[in-house]
C-alpha cells in the first residue's frame, strides 16, 4: 500500500508514543513513506510547557526517517499525534493515539473539552474504561490497543531491572523507591514533599528521581542538587520514565499517569494528595485519576509518607487485586504489541476499513438552487458536498430545477422552482430514511465533514431538534476576536479551520436560522409540516419558529462556519492555470472536479471526458457525479 503517514511531535514527551509505532508501520508496510514533524523547539520555563523538539533529537530521528519543518512539505495522507493538536492543518487524516493514561481535566473525562477529538478520523485508546468515557461524547472511531509505552515494560523488548541497575550504580538487590511527581503546582507532590523526600533513603533502599519533563527549571536543579549530594539518590534525565518503573519496587506519585501505568506491575503505589488538589482547573472528582487511588495507600505529608513505604516494602501485596483490576481496564493488553495493534489500526484506516463506521451519520439534503442554475454549477455544488463529506451517506433532493440530463443517481428527487417550502420538506423526508435533514442553500462552502459535525449535536443533546451553522450574516468576526484576540485580520477561508480547532461541541440558543446550512431532526419536522402559508420569512426561520413554539430547543453551532463558494468562471485564464496544475498533480481530487467543472461550464464536454478518463480511478466519490462522462 503506498501511503505518506506523518509523526507529528508536538513536544518531546510524544517521543516515546509515536517512534515505537513509526517503527512498526515501517516493519508492516515497507512501502509505507513515513515522516517525522515537530514545531521550532522552545524549552520549558516558568511553568509553561515546552514546544517542539531540541536539536540532538531530530538528528537522531533523522536515522529513522525523513525529518520535516512544516505539514505541508510532506503533504501527508494520514497524521498521527499524541495530542489533541487541533491547531494542525492540511495533515491529511487524523490518528490521536494520546500520551496518557489518566484524564487530568482534558481527556478522558465527561466534559465538553473532549469533543475536540472528534476531529480525529481514529482515536487509539489504552483500555476498555478509556472507550467506554469518550463514547459519550466523541463519535470517531475508537480502537482498544493497549498503552504503547507498556510494551517497553511487557514483552520481548521490556527494559530490565538489571539495565537499569547497572546503568545508574544500584545494587540489583536494593529495595527501589521511584518519585515520579507531576508538574502542576496544584497536584503535584512536590508542594508537600520539597526536600524531604530525601528521608526516604534508608541504608538499603535508593530513591530515582524522574520528573515531569513541564517542571519548573528551579524545582528540577533542587532535585538534580539533592541527587548529587545524597549516594543513594539518583536523578532520571531521561524522557521516559519506563526503564526506571521496570527496576522500581515502589512508586511514589500524585496525580501522574505513572500511577497508573505501575498498576500494570502490580507493585506498591503510594499517591500524595496535594492540598490544593481542588483548585486545579481540570478538577473533577469522578476523573480515572482519584477513582483509582483506592488502589494506593493515599498520604499528605512527609510524616504520612514514611509509615506508607515501611508498608509498601514489608507488605507489598496489599491491594493487588484492585491494581490488577485498573490494570486490566485502563492497560490492555499488557503484552508488548500495543504500539504494533496502533499500526494496524492506522494501516487499516490508510485501506479505507477503521473498525467502526458507526459514527458515521445518514443524512438527508435538501439543496436550495438559486436560479438560473447551470448543471456545470450544480455538480460543482454537488461534488465539494461529497468531498467534504467522504464516509457520510448523504440522499439529495434538488429545489428549484428540472432533472437535468444527464442523469445523476444520487439524486433522489427533483422539486421545480415553483413548489413551496412544503412541497419541498415533505418530499425530502419521504424520499429518505435518514434520522436528520440538511437544510442547504447552494453556493456555499462547508468545512471539511460539517453535515457529520453538526449532526453530532443531536448526539450531546436530545433536546436539540434544530442546528445551524455560522454564515457571514452572523458577527463571526467579533467570535474570533474573543478566542484570537491576537489576531489583527483573519482571511475568511481560515475562519471555519480557527473556529473548529478551539471550538469544537461549543453552541448558543439559535435565535435565527438564517439560510444556509441547518440541520433537523427528521421525526420533529415531520410533525410540524405542512407550514404555515408562503410568507417573506425564509422556510428555515419558519421552521425554527414552530419548532420553539413547540417547546423544542434550537441552538448555533459556534465550531461550524459556512462561507460562500469561490465557485467557478468562465474563464479560459483560470482554465490554462487549472490544466497546468491537473499536469502536475493529477491525482488531486479537488483540482479534478474544479477542473471538471470548469470544462463543462464553457462548453467543452469533450475535454472533460478526456480528463475523466485520466483521473476516474482515483476518483472516489466524484463517480456519483461525474461518472456519466465514462
Amino acid at each position: 500500500m503506498s501511503v505518506k503517514i506523518l509523526f507529528y511531535i508536538q513536544r518531546n514527551l510524544h517521543v516515546p508514543f509515536l517512534e515505537p509505532v513509526q517503527e512498526h508501520l515501517v516493519r508492516l508496510c515497507p512501502e509505507a513513506e513515513t515522516a517525522f514533524c515537530a514545531p521550532p523547539f522552545i524549552a520549558p520555563q516558568n511553568g509553561l510547557p515546552g514546544w517542539g523538539l531540541e536539536e540532538h533529537e531530530v538528528e537522531r530521528l533523522k536515522g529513522k526517517a525523513r525529518f520535516v519543518r512544516t505539514v505541508e512539505e510532506f503533504q501527508p495522507d494520514i497524521t498521527i499525534f499524541a495530542d489533541a493538536c487541533t491547531n494542525v492543518f492540511n495533515c491529511g487524516k487524523r490518528v490521536f493515539v494520546g500520551h496518557g493514561i489518566i484524564s487530568k481535566g482534558g481527556f478522558y473525562t465527561e466534559s465538553p473539552l473532549v469533543r475536540r477529538e472528534n476531529l480525529a478520523d481514529l482515536i487509539c485508546v489504552p483500555g476498555p474504561w478509556h472507550k467506554r468515557i469518550l463514547q459519550k461524547n466523541v463519535f470517531s472511531p475508537l480502537v482498544v490497543t493497549g498503552f504503547i509505552k507498556s510494551d517497553r515494560l511487557f514483552g520481548p523488548v521490556a527494559c530490565t531491572r538489571a539495565d537499569f541497575c547497572r546503568q545508574y550504580a544500584i545494587p540489583v538487590d536494593a529495595t527501589i523507591i521511584l518519585y515520579a511527581p507531576t508538574f502542576n503546582d496544584e497536584l503535584s507532590a512536590i508542594p508537600c514533599l520539597g526536600e524531604q523526600i530525601v528521608q526516604v533513603c534508608e541504608p538499603d533502599r535508593y530513591l530515582v528521581i524522574k520528573l515531569h519533563t513541564m517542571t519548573d527549571v528551579v524545582l528540577a536543579e533542587m532535585h538534580r542538587r539533592l541527587a548529587a549530594n545524597h549516594p543513594r539518590i539518583r536523578f532520571v534525565e531521561e524522557i521516559d520514565v519506563t526503564p526506571a518503573m521496570a527496576a522500581a519496587d515502589i512508586l511514589i506519585s500524585d496525580v501522574s499517569s505513572v500511577v497508573v501505568e505501575f498498576m500494570g506491575l502490580d507493585r506498591p503505589v503510594i499517591a500524595v494528595n496535594n492540598p490544593r488538589q481542588h483548585e486545579y482547573e481540570g478538577y473533577r472528582a469522578d476523573d480515572i485519576e482519584y477513582l483509582v487511588r483506592d488502589a494506593c495507600q493515599q498520604v499528605g505529608t512527609i510524616e504520612e509518607l514514611l509509615p506508607a513505604v515501611e508498608t509498601a516494602v514489608k507488605h507489598p501485596h496489599i491491594l493487588s487485586p484492585l491494581r490488577r483490576h485498573y490494570a486490566d481496564e485502563l492497560c490492555y493488553g499488557r503484552d508488548g504489541r500495543s504500539a504494533q495493534r496502533v499500526a494496524e489500526a492506522v494501516l487499516a484506516l490508510a485501506a479505507g476499513a477503521p473498525e467502526d463506521r458507526a459514527h458515521n451519520p445518514h443524512i438527508a439534503i435538501l439543496l436550495r438552487v438559486a436560479p438560473p442554475c447551470s448543471l456545470a454549477h450544480l455538480l460543482y455544488d454537488l461534488g465539494n458536498l461529497l468531498l467534504a463529506h467522504p464516509d457520510t451517506h448523504l440522499d439529495l433532493v434538488i429545489w428549484g430545477m428540472s432533472p437535468p440530463t444527464p442523469d445523476i443517481p444520487m439524486v433522489k428527487g427533483w422539486i421545480p422552482a415553483t413548489a413551496d417550502a412544503s412541497t419541498a420538506l415533505q418530499n425530502t423526508v419521504t424520499s429518505s430514511a435518514a434520522p436528520v435533514l440538511a437544510l442547504l442553500e447552494s453556493g456555499l462552502q462547508l468545512p471539511e465533514r460539517a453535515l457529520h459535525f453538526l449532526a453530532n449535536y443531536f448526539r450531546w443533546d436530545d433536546g436539540i431538534a434544530m442546528t445551524r451553522t455560522l454564515t457571514p450574516r452572523d458577527d463571526y468576526r467579533m467570535l474570533l476576536r474573543l478566542v484570537y484576540p491576537e489576531l489583527q485580520e483573519i482571511p475568511v477561508e481560515h475562519v471555519s479551520e480557527l473556529l473548529l480547532s478551539t471550538l469544537m461541541g461549543r453552541d448558543a440558543p439559535m435565535e435565527y436560522a438564517a439560510p444556509g446550512c441547518c440541520l433537523v431532526r427528521r421525526e420533529r419536522l415531520a410533525s410540524l409540516l405542512p407550514l404555515p402559508a408562503a410568507t417573506d420569512t425564509p422556510y428555515q426561520e419558519q421552521v425554527r419558529k414552530a419548532l420553539v413554539h413547540r417547546g423544542d430547543r434550537c441552538s448555533l453551532a459556534l465550531d461550524l462556519f459556512a462561507r460562500p463558494s469561490p465557485g467557478i468562471s468562465a474563464d479560459t485564464t483560470e482554465l490554462t492555470t487549472l490544466i497546468d496544475s491537473y499536469l502536475k498533480n493529477s491525482g488531486n481530487q479537488i483540482l479534478v472536479h474544479r477542473l471538471l467543472a470548469t470544462l463543462l461550464l464553457l462548453g467543452r464536454p469533450d475535454e472533460a471526458r478526456m480528463v475523466w478518463q485520466t483521473s476516474e480511478t482515483a476518483a472516489g466519490r466524484l463517480r456519483d457525479v461525474w461518472g456519466w462522462l465514462a
